[in-house]
């Protein structure tokens, strides 16, 4: 920046300026002088006679005695005219030293406010980088099931910090109108940059941050579902050991009653990941849905077995329960394909979405790293 009192430099800069010039001009104009006056006063003392002692000085004589006074009269005004110059000067000077500090003590004093005024804006900075700090950290892992609590701590601060933000804005471009040095401008046009995209990471954060909750509640309702088909598995390998061993009428009804529950357990968790999966893009969840409905046939099978054998029909009874090894040998089939829990294939879902987000995250952090290294140059 350029210094407050790089235009008091006056000596320095008048070398064939028009001071340096008119002083010459003076200078040249005294020595003229000078040279004329001698020659005057030769010519006077040749051309004056000398009076001669105790005669007499009539009108006559007077007219070859006036030089003298006239001469006098002349250096008189000579002496008066240079003394006001050299005040004129005096006071021509003082005034422009005076000028000059007083404008050199304004700009010094206004550059001051003005440092002051920037430091301020800077600080504010600093208090709301402690909380994008957090952010940040976020930003690398929004799927982290360990920072919900965090991420929700944080959009509350959102609005809070996009109008401290707005406020900064506003200041910066209310202190441009306080100054004229291009350094200065130019540090205020960062400052509004960095505030700028500090406000574009806040509004990528929001809406990771937004999409991670909704992920992870989805991810969370498909694995509390798929634990609930862990249950009813159980309960139908439950139902087909009783079935197995059963040889009377009361140990059947035990394993229809224990197929039943099973059935029950199955259908519920293929309507909820259903439900789940109505929230989630494509169709994540076809192909556990696919073996949910084989269980679901498979027991119903089972059930109609059992019931056959309850009422002693031999021949349906055992046309349902190859109906139910069939069904059942297809959903272990399904289940061999399975590759990853339901929890991750609903994140795996939305990360196009969390990707956009991410990537318009990194541009506003990467154009707020940039305003921040002019911001930084001028402090």
């Amino acid at each position: 920046m350029a210094g407050p009192f790089d235009f008091m430099h006056i000596k320095g800069r008048t070398a064939g300026s028009s001071n340096e010039l008119s002083f010459d001009v003076l200078d040249a104009a005294r020595s003229d002088y000078g040279k004329k006056r001698k020659k005057d006063k030769k010519a006077s003392k040749a051309s004056t006679p000398s009076p001669s002692q105790g005669s007499y000085h009539g009108v006559s004589g007077a007219a070859t005695l006036s030089a003298a006074p006239e001469v006098e009269r002349r250096k008189r005004e000579r002496r008066t005219h240079s003394l006001k110059l050299g005040f004129v000067a005096v006071i021509a000077v003082v005034a422009l030293v005076g000028a000059a500090g007083y404008f050199g003590y304004t700009y010094m004093m206004g550059q001051q406010n003005f440092t002051g005024s920037y430091d301020s804006l800077i600080n504010r900075f600093r208090e709301l980088d402690k909380t994008i700090v957090q952010v940040d950290a976020i930003m690398a892992n929004p799927y982290d099931s360990g920072q919900m609590e965090a991420e929700a701590n944080l959009l509350d601060k959102f609005p809070q910090m996009t109008r401290e933000l707005n406020a900064l804005t506003a200041e910066a471009r209310s202190m441009k109108g306080l100054t004229s040095v291009p350094e200065d401008t130019a540090a205020l046009s960062g400052v509004e940059s960095a505030a700028t995209a500090r406000k574009d990471m806040l509004s990528a954060a929001e809406g990771a941050f937004t999409l991670s909750k909704q992920v992870k509640g989805v991810a969370y309702q498909a694995d509390k579902v798929w634990s609930s088909v862990s249950e009813a598995d159980a309960k139908a390998r439950e139902a087909t050991e009783i079935a197995n061993a059963a040889s009377t009428q009361e140990e059947t009804q035990q394993a229809r009653d224990a197929t039943v529950e099973a059935y029950n357990l199955f259908e519920e968790a293929l309507i909820s990941l259903q439900d789940v999966g109505n929230q989630t893009p494509g169709t994540v969840f076809d192909l556990e849905i696919s073996y949910l409905k084989k269980r679901v046939a498979a027991l119903d099978a089972a059930i109609d077995t059992e019931d056959a054998l309850l009422s002693g029909d031999r021949n349906t009874a055992e046309a349902k329960n190859e109906t139910y090894n069939d069904a059942d040998a297809e959903a272990a089939m399904l289940a061999a394909r399975f590759e990853t829990s339901p929890g991750r294939q609903v994140r795996e879902a939305f990360q196009v979405d969390m990707t956009a987000w991410q990537e318009k995250y990194q541009d506003a952090r990467a154009e707020a790293a940039t305003a921040d290294a002019t911001v930084r140059s001028y402090l």
